[in-house]
Order: structure tokens, then sequence, then C-alpha cells
């Protein structure tokens, strides 16, 4: 029996076989067969200047401004240990239709949204929006939830 037009190794590939036509999955997301950019978020980022999102070393000081460069089918990358405070109705508001937000960490170090007023809110106002690994938490007494 020849394996001839199956070679083999880690690297064979049957003929018009290629990692495009299948889906990938990355830190436990689903990517879609086109992917889009991806964008990422660091409070912590050293300098504490905002960059352009493209890169950890050149991240967002926020969710809100990498929303603002993403497009459906993009990535939003969010750093351990990340802290964002809202502290208003609609202090974040997810619009963007079809963007993913990906928290890395574990545990206390995954990325942190700390509501601090009893209007505070996060919005979820679009389709195909998805927001994981990240931890929810109250500053104040009372919190009203819907």
């Amino acid at each position: 029996m020849s394996l001839a037009p199956f070679q083999t190794g880690h690297r064979a590939r049957g003929s018009g076989f290629n990692t495009e036509n299948i889906p990938a999955f990355e830190v436990g997301i689903m990517l879609a067969q086109n992917r889009g950019k991806d964008w990422y978020v660091d409070s912590n980022k050293v300098g504490g200047v905002a960059g352009n999102g493209a890169s950890w070393a050149d991240a967002f000081l926020t969710v809100t401004a990498a929303q603002s460069a993403a497009v459906s089918g993009d990535r939003v990358h969010i750093a351990s240990s990340h802290a964002e405070t809202i502290s208003a109705a609609g202090g974040i508001t997810f619009s963007k239709a079809g963007v993913c937000y990906q928290g890395y960490g574990y545990g206390g170090i995954r990325p942190t949204f700390t509501f601090s007023a009893t209007a505070s809110t996060m919005l979820f106002t679009a389709a195909d929006v998805v927001l994981s690994n990240v931890r929810m938490t109250c500053s104040i007494d009372e919190v009203v939830l819907c």
C-alpha cells in the first residue's frame, strides 16, 4: 500500500486543502473563515499613553477606544489585569456588530470592569457581540440589575 498521494508528517496536506477552508480555534474563540483585524487593549501599558491598538506594545487604553477602530469580524484582545470603571449609564456600549472581545488571564487577574454608581450600565446594542473571560465588580453597595 502506497501513501504517495498522502504525504505524512505535520506539513502534509491533501490536494486543495488549506487552513482557510475550515474554522480555527484560538484562545477559546471560534474564528470566522475571513478573519478581521486584531486590536489590543491594556490600561496598564508602560508609559500610559494610548497607541493605535495594533499590538500589545501600542495598545489602546480603553475598550471604547478599541471599539471605535473595530469592524465586524475583528477581535479585541483585553490584557490581564486591565481595569476600567463604569460610572454612568451606557458607560461602555458595545455597538459594533460581529466584534469579539476576549479577556486574558485567570481568576483575579482577568480584565475587570467596575460599576461605581447605581446607574452604571454596560450596554449591548449590536448583534453578534462576544465578551468573554472578564470580571464585573461593584464598588458601591447597591446596583440595579435588569
